[in-house]
């Protein structure tokens, strides 16, 4: 898939079903043993941001379906810190008043970019 952006040029890795699956398998516990099915490209603002959707299938044959949000000006721990945090303090896909955020699940630091699950 030929994709390009000079000031993310490590994009074109990142949308490599072959790079993300070897990459994805060292670095995310979630995608231990799982295929990567399908990459999309969901939204990307050439020389700022890109949001990049993963989906995985798993030995059981479960889908896993990962949004990867990207920035130019580097990986935004930040917004992964406090998403995490959220997700830590009562507000996952169990809270008892229904109110959650996605669940946070990884970085990948040269692609600058942190995932979550969709939902």
């Amino acid at each position: 898939m030929g994709f390009s952006d000079g000031k993310m040029p490590f994009l074109a890795d990142a949308v490599d079903r072959l790079q993300v699956e070897e990459c994805f398998g060292q670095c995310l516990a979630i995608a231990a043993n799982c295929r990567v099915q399908k990459v999309q490209v969901i939204r990307h603002k050439l020389g700022r941001r890109c949001l990049i959707e993963y989906e995985l299938i798993n030995d059981d044959g479960q889908i896993i379906t990962l949004i990867g949000k990207v920035r130019a000006k580097g990986t935004d721990f930040h917004s992964y810190e406090l998403q995490k945090s959220l997700w830590s303090a009562g507000f996952g896909d169990d809270s008892p008043d229904g109110i959650s955020v996605p669940e946070p699940v990884g970085v990948i630091p040269q692609w600058q970019m942190w995932l979550q699950r969709k939902v």
